[in-house]
């Protein structure tokens, strides 16, 4: 392989192995839990398996290249939909980046012919280029930037390895074989993630950059460029049919993402901030999302950033070489995807320049060597052996930051969403048939779905904070409260006097997080103070009602409890209002002077989701007009389609049901 020794392969292969070693090493335990993007592409993943179906592009609202949800969807073949299918390709991917990256290592670092050793016998002849190829692919295997983003199911661990894949040909492309070669890398590279796209001007400006340092062999590089473009576009064309046909598609995460939409008022100053940010995230801040880094943490801890520095500086003052002009611009351009966007320095988008920068680490400590052996120490092997213990205190300091700090760090539990996994598991060990309900938060998030493996009808969700249902009276149910819902918790045991705790859940900084309550199979005894009985169009039966406060001020608020129950099962999503009437407002020339026109729940139980046999019990505000006069005021009640403003009626054909009355006072 290239000319290379056993040794130099014994330990490339070496250092390979240790990478996939730390990317499978409790791939499903660390990150702990299993965050909304990661489970959403395992749903895909799991889709594509089930359905047979093979898009080309797949749209979930954020970027929909393809290529990890395939490799997603092999894995969940073999391993089932886990957390550790879903993590097992980026793993792969980040263990395949290290021979990758020793490639283009050492075909840039062979390139400066001082670093071939010539006074060793050729039979074991190792060039320095080897060496520092090899420090190269061990800084990377064990850097906690790449070595984060290649245990998440995330698209962006495969920036690095198209990257490095992608210039190694570039710099061997004599033969027409290694054309095509990258012409297939740059092409498949579209099928990865968007920011990948800032790769390609990096390619353009080499190839003109080889056309003005090597003017008279511009045919030969033209010719080159073309012959990669040509097949690139090739094996881009599918996905770039469908761009030209769904143009939306193309710039869907930047539309959403972009300092154009996030700072639209301020767009100049955004860009300043965010490129001091991405400066410092080398030495000074990291990204802040647990999800991407131990939080504030900086890309390079100080051994990695003095030679950083120093290699940056190197160079930019030789950048006339092909090597360096190409290492500057490929860090740069990868770069700008987190300059551009919100929430910088962001370490996921920004994971293209993982590999240059690792390259400008290991060509500053190849300057302080040779700096030092030349005017300091002559032992070479002492000056090497001193190097390698620091690479090693490196890498100590990056596994233990991500392998002991990280699993105990209190945002990971929230970044890696570790309740919504919890709740899944719950719900997942209940018998099929028991209702489940959940407050405030959604059952429908990825992460609870994918935990969950499948579809459960009787799991539903609510706003405790806003309502609260009863579950059908002739069943057991569970109900499941997350702390951010600071009501239910509380009503729970007065309103079920024979409810159970079950357990409660704290997150990682043992504040509460879920608790778990089994609802006995009878009556809650929440009942409204004014019963009623009517339905409206055969479905929303009308139970009665709870004036909390039946004489407020002009201005203020009437506190009311609507008690609902589902008649038969609702398709549609209706609106539910409550008006405050009296004598005529001249304002509006109506009778009306105060309403809450509002889907149930404030949009946290919408009436396609009541079941027979559930009772809704809402409570809301009716603001009065500050202009209402002191008098006695109805109410009425009812429900409408918003589409068609439909109002249902009753048998007597009435749409509304008036209850009350209310004493308006003045301020």
């Amino acid at each position: 392989m290239l000319g290379l020794n056993r040794r130099a392969l014994f330990l490339l292969a070496l250092v390979t192995a240790l990478a996939l070693c730390l990317r499978l090493y409790r791939l499903d335990e660390i990150p702990p839990g299993l965050h909304h993007d990661e489970a959403l592409n395992g749903i895909e993943a799991h889709d594509l398996l089930t359905t047979g179906e093979r898009p080309i592009y797949i749209g979930s609202g954020f970027n929909g290249e393809p290529l990890l949800e395939y490799s997603i969807m092999l894995s969940e073949a073999v391993f089932g939909m886990t957390a550790f299918a879903v993590r097992l390709p980026s793993a792969l991917f980040g263990a395949l980046t290290i021979p990758a990256v020793f490639l283009v290592a050492l075909e840039i670092f062979q390139r400066d012919e001082r670093r071939v050793t010539r006074d060793e016998p050729p039979a074991t002849r190792t060039p320095s280029g080897v060496n520092l190829a090899l420090a190269s692919s061990f800084i990377v295997a064990t850097l906690y930037w790449h070595l984060n983003a290649s245990r998440e199911g995330y698209k962006p661990v495969l920036l690095p390895l198209f990257g490095a894949l992608t210039f190694w040909l570039l710099l061997r492309v004599e033969s027409g074989k290694r054309l095509f070669a990258c012409g297939v890398v740059l092409g498949l590279g579209a099928y990865t993630y968007p920011s990948i796209r800032f790769l390609y001007p990096v390619v353009a400006l080499f190839f003109a950059f080889m056309l003005w340092r090597e003017r008279p062999h511009w045919r030969a590089h033209l010719t080159r460029a073309l012959v990669i473009a040509a097949v690139a576009l090739i094996v881009f064309a599918p996905l770039g049919i469908y761009y030209v046909q769904h143009p939306d598609a193309f710039f869907t995460r930047q539309n959403q993402v972009g300092v154009w939409v996030t700072q639209s008022n301020g767009i100049v100053g955004a860009l300043a901030d965010n490129m001091l940010k991405v400066a410092g995230m080398f030495f000074v801040r990291g990204d802040l999302n647990p999800r991407q880094d131990l939080p504030a943490r900086p890309a390079l801890d100080a051994i990695l950033a003095v030679g950083f520095v120093i290699g940056l500086a190197r160079a930019l003052w030789h950048w006339k070489q092909p090597a360096n002009f190409l290492l500057l611009t490929w860090l740069a351009a990868m770069l700008v995807p987190s300059i551009v966007t919100e929430a910088a320095p962001n370490f996921l988008r920004s994971l293209g320049a993982v590999v240059p920068t690792v390259m400008l680490v290991v060509i500053g400590y190849d300057a302080m060597m040779m700096f030092i052996t030349q005017h300091a120490i002559r032992n070479t092997n002492v000056v090497r052996v001193a190097c390698c213990v620091l690479l090693l205190f490196s890498a100590a300091l990056s596994l233990d930051a991500y392998f002991n700090q990280l699993p105990r760090d209190p945002r990971a539990w929230y970044g890696f969403d570790v309740g919504l996994v919890k709740i899944g598991e719950i719900a997942r060990a209940l018998p099929s048939d028991e209702p489940i309900y959940l407050t405030p938060i959604s059952s429908e998030q990825a992460t609870i779905e994918f935990t969950l493996g499948a579809t459960r009808a009787n799991f539903k969700w609510f706003d405790g904070r806003k309502c609260l249902v009863a579950p059908p009276s002739d069943h057991t149910a569970t109900l499941l409260v997350v702390n951010e819902d600071f009501r239910t918790a509380e009503r729970v045991p007065l309103h079920w006097p024979d409810s159970r705790l079950v357990q409660t859940i704290s997150d990682y900084a043992n504040k509460p997080y879920l608790s778990e309550f089994q609802i006995p199979a009878h009556a809650w005894n929440f009942v409204p103070q004014s019963p009623h009985d009517e339905v409206f169009g055969k479905q929303l039966r009308f139970v009665g009602y709870t004036l909390v406060a039946d004489h407020v001020a002009s201005g203020q608020g009437i506190p009311i409890i609507l008690f609902w129950r589902a008649q038969q099962p609702i398709r549609s999503d209706y609106t539910i209002f409550t008006h405050l009437l009296g004598a005529a407002n001249p304002r509006t020339n109506t009778p009306l002077w105060g309403q809450n026109d509002h889907r149930p729940c404030a949009g946290g139980y919408p009436t396609t989701r009541w079941s027979v046999g559930e009772i809704i019990a809402e409570d809301f505000l009716i603001v009065v007009d500050k202009d209402a006069p002191a008098a006695s005021y109805a109410l009425e009640v009812g429900a409408y389609e918003l589409d068609s403003g439909a109002r249902l009626t009753l048998p007597s054909g009435a749409d509304r049901v008036m209850i009350g009355p209310v004493e308006i006072l003045n301020r």
